[in-house]
């Protein structure tokens, strides 16, 4: 069964990149697993970064992520980050 917190990972995620939710975060075995597509991992970090995270080690320390790799994925469409405003531009 879905709980409402993956349900708010799924609206938020579907707000911010105008797709259905299948393809937002989800637990796979235990593990949280970031979105697939680069442009709907933009708009969910983005969104983490802007309402719980202070910066992107916390975020990636938080979400067991490889920070490397993120902002690998994220330059691929031309987005770099930010601290001074704390997320992807």
């Amino acid at each position: 069964p879905r709980t409402a917190a993956w349900w708010a990972i799924c609206s938020a995620a579907s707000t911010a990149a105008g797709t259905c939710c299948t393809s937002t975060a989800i637990r796979e075995g235990g593990r949280f697993m970031l979105p697939q597509d680069p442009m709907i991992l933009l708009g969910y970090v983005n969104t983490k970064l802007r309402d719980e995270y202070a910066s992107l080690d916390e975020l990636c320390a938080a979400l067991d992520a490889d920070r490397e790799e993120l902002v690998r994925k994220l330059e691929g469409v031309n987005y770099t980050y930010s601290p001074k405003r704390n997320q992807f531009i």
